[in-house]
């Protein structure tokens, strides 16, 4: 982790830094979160760091040990499959109330696709789930409601925490891609109903996509045993 120089926003600076540790893998689950080696690795006091990791705790992305302290979490693979439940019916409904399709929505997230078809040409995993990540939030943005947005970035924390170990697929990425073209496409030309029911399969097929992946995995391990 990039050590930072304290400013008057420290904390939000620390929890940013921790969430993109946690996500990108390289502070993977059960990593225990020690203050004093976060602050002394992140050169920053204790007291922001601290603070900061009680926002992990609050936002789900560590668990809280009475008399051990604090850990990265584990979002077990099951868990993934409700977010994604949980999702189809949130994300098409953060599309539905965006009833004002103005041009700079449709180039944000034109150009999110464009990213991600980069991150699939060098196989770039973190670099397309970030591309993917900021796809759906210019639907949260501008959807209006801010405890759907909200609920939404929490679930995508946890999504992208499980998707590390079992979604790093090219197969998985092309049909994103070939997905998010068609919310697009049906944003433009019809109306944000008809675009929330376009998302709502999206997540449906990634869902599945995954429980057929995770199916297979299993099988294969049952095979070698």
């Amino acid at each position: 982790m990039t050590q930072l120089v304290e400013t008057t926003r420290i904390v939000d600076r620390v929890f940013a830094s921790l969430r993109d540790a946690i996500l990108s893998g390289e502070m993977p689950p059960h990593t225990p979160l020690s203050v004093p080696e976060l602050s002394r690795q992140l050169n920053v006091s204790r007291s922001p760091v601290r603070e900061a990791v009680l926002q992990l705790v609050a936002s789900g992305l560590a668990v809280e040990h009475a008399r051990k302290g604090c850990f990265v979490t584990k979002i077990e693979l099951s868990d993934l499959i409700e977010i994604h439940d949980m999702r189809s019916a949130l994300e098409a409904l953060a599309v539905s109330l965006v009833h004002e399709v103005p041009s700079t929505l449709v180039k944000k997230l034109n150009e999110q696709i464009k990213h991600q078809e980069t991150a699939l040409a060098h196989q770039d995993w973190r670099a397309f789930t970030v591309a993917d990540r900021f796809f759906h939030e210019c639907f949260h943005e501008s959807c209006g409601n801010g405890r759907l947005k909200s609920t939404l970035a929490n679930l995508r924390l946890h999504m992208e925490i499980a998707l590390l170990e079992v979604a790093q697929s090219p197969d998985l990425m092309e049909n994103s891609i070939k997905e998010h073209k068609q919310i697009v496409a049906s944003l433009v030309e019809n109306t944000p109903e008809v675009a929330a029911e376009v998302m709502r399969n999206h997540i449906c097929s990634t869902r599945n996509r995954i429980w057929d992946r995770l199916q297979h995995e299993s099988l294969a391990e049952e095979t070698q045993q």
